[in-house]
């Protein structure tokens, strides 16, 4: 579970860190910002269809960065199946990416995006193998 809030944090992190660098136009923020949900989802439907490639893009590097955060914390944290724990993660995560692209109009090149998260989980999980200390009885099976 820690490495689900880690990869949430740090994807979380690095979209507002996106949305900083590439803001929305003024006009939008207002319409976000408003009391009426059917407004605020009108204003993103128009928005993110026309929304610059640098935010767009913000949002695929921070899925691989935080699922690879995750993961590598949930490899590390697991006492056993490190792989298993590492996986869990990047396809808890995917599920979330693929509801938000469903529930919002994204251009269809970013579902390709979904891939980042078991790419992510795969490169968390080897970090992790490579930082966890192997016992000698696991060292010298390895050298067999």
């Amino acid at each position: 579970m820690a490495g689900g809030f880690c990869a949430i944090f740090v994807i979380m992190l690095l979209e507002l860190t996106g949305h900083l660098v590439f803001p929305p136009p003024q006009e939008i923020v207002e319409r976000l910002t408003h009391n009426d949900k059917q407004v605020r989802d009108k204003a993103l439907r128009e928005y993110l269809p026309r929304a610059h490639l640098g935010a767009l893009l913000t949002v695929p590097f921070a899925w691989i960065t935080g699922t690879m955060a995750g993961a590598y914390l949930a490899g590390r944290i697991a006492k056993t199946q490190l792989l298993r724990h590492a996986i869990a993660v990047g396809f808890i995560l995917m599920i979330g990416g693929a509801q938000t692209l469903y529930s919002l109009p994204h251009p269809p090149w970013m579902w390709g995006g979904l891939f980042a998260f078991p790419i992510g989980a795969y490169l968390g999980s080897h970090l992790a193998l490579k930082d966890t200390p192997q016992t000698e009885e696991a060292s010298s099976e390895d050298s067999t």
